[in-house]
Order: C-alpha cells, then structure tokens, then sequence
C-alpha cells in the first residue's frame, strides 16, 4: 500500500464534495478516477497531495511516498532553462557523479580499500537510481513532448502557457515519483503527443492515479477504475479494462456529442466487447439506481463536456 483514505468525508462549508470514502493505491497500481463534473475527483487528488485536509476520515501513507501531482492549469514560471529545471530532477543522480568524480581522482593518488569500498556501493546506487539512461531518457521524454535537444537551453519563460504545461509534465514523469497524480493529462496535446503518452503510461512502473474525460486514452493506460458518483457520495471500483464478450451499457452523459459516443462504441467493439444499449440513459440511473443496470458485465459512464 502507498497511500491510502479512510472513512473520509471533505465539507466545504455546508455543501459535502464526498463523504465517508475508502481508497487504497497500492504499488504499481494504474487507476482511473472517474466520475461527473463536481463529483469530487481534483479534491480528491488534492486529498492526496496533502493540499487539501480531510474534514473527517484517515489519509494514510509513510513519509518516505514521493507523490507529484500535475495540475489542469499546471504552469512553469520558472526563469530557469529547461536543461536547469531537468538538472533538478536529476538533482541525486548529479549528486552521485559529483562524489564518484572526486572518489575517482582520489584513488589515483591512494587506491585505499575504504576508498574503493565506498566508490563501489555509490556506482551501485548510481545504477539502481537510472545514472546510466537518465540522459538517454530525457531526450526520449523531450522529444515526445515536441521539444528539439536545443530547447534545453532555451528559458521556460520564453514558452507559451501550453508548452510550460509539458516542461512540468516532463519534469514529473522524469522524476518517477511513487504516485504519479494526473489531472486531464491530454488536455491540449496533439494526437501524435497522446499516442507517445499512451506509451510511456502503459511501461510506467510506479503507481498512478488520473482523472481524464478521455476513455480511449485510460483504456490503454489504466488497469483499475473508481467511480466517484455525483450526488452520492459513493466510490466504487470497475472491473479493469473491457474484456472480448463483455456487454457494455453506455449511459450517456446528456452533453456528449454524436462523434464521442460512436467513438466510444468503435473502441468497446475494437475490444471485443458488445453494446447492448446507448442512450441518454442519465434518468435510469437517477430514478431507479444501480439496480437498473444489473446483469450486465459492465458499464460505462461518459462524462464528456461537449464542444
């Protein structure tokens, strides 16, 4: 386990954004966090972070859990190059080649046991940590986010708002923190910038949690599936993924336009899976509850914004 919320309840003023939740990310987990505008999915992310304090309830994790969290509207503004801001992340990994640099020199005057000891255990945790691909890794990482290996010179100032977003999204996934937080990743990327995201996610070896309106790009990148339900208060888990065989029932949030839902049901069908029912079904849900939806393998709740 990494971090984990128990019996939490978050009240703002008199109005309650969830109430009396569990949620557990253990190790390696991949999970979506889905759910209806307003259901409580960035305060919960914020729950996460520490940002935001439970009114009641237990956040549990142990202080060595390095979580990052990208923000919707997360903004580099830093004056730094973007070579300096990667230097940051890669902070211990310096550290580390610093110390082994000086070790070196030393043991060409006095190639002391202790001395060889110590450079040894440090080329180790050198290795362990990724000091020999951490370079290759970040041009990877630069490249696809659309940067050339020049940009690295260049200020993140001098970036619009939307390209400072990718510099803080970059630094993140350099940094592979414990928890990884995502919130609507793929807003503002380009298909190409998805598709190499996408891949990336799918390797990540380290637990994440993302909020995203896109289905196709969790289906790909995610094995586990909470619902926060709007209204109710109630977090429940999906089964991962859509199986060959499944029957799927679409409930059809009334602002999604034609061209999402029938690439939605493009992707269940690519999967295997078969459509039983699409519709603006938001009322089955509302007047007779989940009991309606009994007898199906799974289900699926869109939540796009419209256009």
């Amino acid at each position: 386990m990494i971090v984990q919320i128990s019996n939490g309840t978050v009240y703002f003023g008199a109005n309650d954004v969830f109430e009396n939740i569990d949620f557990t990310v253990n190790e390696n987990e991949r999970i979506a966090l889905v759910g209806r505008n307003g259901s409580g999915k960035t305060t919960l992310l914020k729950v996460l972070t520490g940002e935001c304090e439970l009114s009641s309830g237990q956040l549990i994790k142990t202080n060595k859990t390095s979580i990052s969290y990208l923000k919707q509207n997360a903004l580099a503004l830093s004056e730094d190059t973007i070579g300096e801001v990667f230097d940051q992340v890669f902070a211990k990994l310096k550290d580390l080649e610093k110390q082994m640099e000086e070790l070196s020199d030393a043991m060409k005057e006095d190639p002391d046991e202790k001395l060889i000891n110590k450079y040894s255990a440090l080329q180790e945790e050198y290795k362990y940590l990724g000091g020999y691909t951490y370079q290759s890794e970040m041009l990877s990482v630069l490249a696809g986010f659309g940067f050339k290996e020049s940009d690295l010179e260049r200020k993140v100032s001098s970036f619009s708002g939307g390209e400072k977003t990718k510099i803080a999204f970059a630094s993140l996934l350099l940094a592979k923190p414990d928890l990884l937080l995502l919130d609507e990743p793929t807003n503002h990327l380009d298909l190409s910038t998805i598709e190499w995201l996408e891949n990336y996610l799918a390797k990540y070896k380290k637990a994440m949690v993302i909020v995203s309106h896109d289905r196709m790009f969790l289906d790909k990148t995610v094995n586990v599936v909470y619902e926060l339900e709007y209204g109710s208060n109630v977090l429940h888990m999906h089964k991962d993924g859509i199986k060959p065989g499944q029957k799927v029932l679409i409930i059809d949030d009334l602002l999604a336009t034609g061209g999402t839902v029938k690439a939605t049901i493009d992707m269940i069908e690519r999967l295997g899976g078969e459509v039983v029912g699409c519709g603006f079904c938001i009322e089955l849900v509302d007047l007779k509850g989940r009991e309606a939806l009994k007898g199906y393998d799974v289900y699926t709740l869109m939540e796009y914004e419209g256009e």
